[in-house]
């Protein structure tokens, strides 16, 4: 699908098809396994990753992609589900913004296993907004994906940052998507709030000096203001394909963004190779 904006290395958002039933370790080991083979099929072109499914009574198989997911509502199974994925030569996985449905939140206590899991393993966690963002105001003019997204990666990430999680989990890559939400922008707020409660509060800067971002952004400005504050080698191609609201030839905004080769070599690719261990 990308080839022809010159990227060679997928990995590909799942197609969801539910499957749904009693056997959730049955079905978790036989779309992982699936998965699994869809990638070593078609070597140095797929890059599977094991997204976490936040609801309890679907599961979806992404094998096509290169995926297989479970839910993020048991922690102990979560933590299970991605020991076996990078068994099974994944490299980290995919979770919601909000386990257990409408307002979940990934610092509740109940997945500790999986943090501890994922900071275990060297996981790459990627953070994904639900479908449902959480607010019905988003839910005209198309303002889900061109806001809606973005206040609930927002939320999801700051509760992490302050519950602590980012640096307490450190060896796991969290891997903060849409350009780190409005995170960069908001950062002088969350840091204010935070010298208000330091003895309770994780510290943001430290946070986003951790984490990892992708570039869509879909500003060239917005990008480059990325890179000011988390710095350009924090920063990895990201295109959201193939959903409209993505960026579908992801290889112009790095260009037209004032970085140095070298950024952009790491930006292009770079990055990806050393946190998938490519």
């Amino acid at each position: 699908m990308l080839v022809d904006d010159g990227i060679h290395l997928d990995d590909l958002e799942a197609q969801h098809t539910p499957v749904v039933g009693d056997d959730l370790h049955g079905e978790m080991g036989f779309a992982i396994g699936g998965a699994a083979a869809y990638r070593r099929a078609h070597p140095g072109r797929i890059l599977g990753i094991n997204p976490i499914h936040v609801e309890r009574d679907v599961i979806a198989g992404g094998a096509a992609s290169g995926h297989a997911e479970s839910f993020l509502h048991d922690g102990a199974h979560a933590a299970e589900v991605l020991r076996e994925a990078h068994a099974a030569g994944f490299k980290g996985t995919m979770i919601g913004t909000q386990p257990k449905g409408k307002g979940g939140v990934l610092d509740d206590p109940s997945l500790a296993p999986f943090w501890e899991a994922a900071n275990e393993l060297g996981s790459v966690v990627f953070i994904h907004p639900v479908f449902e963002s959480g607010d019905d105001r988003v839910h005209d003019y198309g303002m889900a994906n061109a806001v809606g997204r973005i206040t609930d990666t927002l939320i999801a990430m700051s509760r992490l940052i302050y519950a602590g999680h980012v640096t307490r989990y450190a060896n796991a890559k969290i891997v903060a998507g849409i350009g780190g939400a409005a995170l960069p922008y908001v950062i002088g707020r969350l840091r204010r709030n935070y010298s208000l409660d330091k003895d309770k509060l994780g510290d943001p800067d430290a946070a986003l000096a951790a984490m990892y971002y992708d570039t869509i952004v879909q500003d060239p400005r917005a990008l480059r203001y990325l890179a000011d504050i988390v710095g350009a080698e924090r920063i990895m191609m990201g295109s959201d394909m193939p959903f409209p609201i993505g960026d579908l030839a992801p290889l112009k905004i790095v260009a037209e963004t004032k970085f140095s080769d070298a950024e952009r070599i790491a930006i292009n690719g770079g990055l990806a190779q050393g946190l998938f261990g490519l």
